[in-house]
């Protein structure tokens, strides 16, 4: 998520603080994963085209693509 949400007519539903929120979702997620031996991918380090240009909030067409392309090696690799 990006900064910028602020700036859109989204930021009322979302809340400030909400990017920094987000941020720190990613070590949550992985220490919950470790705790209960589920793979874990973090989207802030595949998802690097930006956040779209109408919310700051969601994924690119392209970011999508490659979480998808992720996702789908982890699950090849621990034999899903």
């Amino acid at each position: 998520m990006d900064e910028r949400y602020i700036g859109s007519p989204f930021t009322g539903s979302m809340g400030k603080g909400c990017a920094q929120k987000t941020r720190e979702l990613a070590a949550e997620y992985k220490n919950v994963a470790e705790l209960t031996g589920c793979a874990y991918l973090d989207a802030n380090q595949i998802a690097t085209d930006g956040p779209n240009t109408i919310d700051y909030m969601h994924l690119t067409k392209k970011d999508h693509s490659l979480m998808a392309e992720a996702i789908s090696k982890k699950i090849l690799e621990i034999g899903i």
